[in-house]
């Protein structure tokens, strides 16, 4: 839901209210919000006696890997885009969900390499190509 904050010839400022968390587990007798940074989510969730999905607001993706106590989720499609995770009936425990990101690691490399570069090359480096004694006598 979005609320009008203020309105000038400029343009205008919205406020989101009551935003739908990130990722959340539904399906039981209420929804369970998990605590999600930038790419990761976590929580406890509880045992039900119906199985349910963890939903993310995230396109469907083979990278996408959940864990229930360090048991893997099988993933599915929601609404036939989003991201999601089928938990058995009856399952409970800690709730890990993540993307597997195999070249981050040689992103990073390469980022660091280049700026290391870039530092070098700004250097101001002086060559003389006489010495002192040959100048000054």
């Amino acid at each position: 839901e979005l609320e009008k904050v203020t309105e000038s010839t400029h343009g205008g400022m919205w406020r989101v209210i009551d935003a739908d968390p990130r990722a959340a587990v539904v399906g039981g007798e209420a929804p369970v919000p998990l605590a999600s940074e930038v790419i990761d989510a976590q929580g406890k969730v509880p045992a039900e006696d119906a199985a349910r999905t963890v939903v993310l607001t995230e396109r469907f993706d083979a990278q996408w890997r959940a864990t229930l106590d360090g048991a893997a989720l099988e993933p599915v499609e929601v609404d036939g885009w989003a991201q999601g995770f089928t938990v058995p009936a009856g399952a409970s425990g800690d709730l890990e969900v993540h993307r597997e990101q195999p070249l981050r690691l040689l992103w990073q490399l390469l980022l660091y390499a280049t700026t290391a570069l870039a530092a070098v090359v700004s250097i101001p480096w002086r060559v003389r190509s006489r010495s002192v004694e040959a100048m000054y006598g």
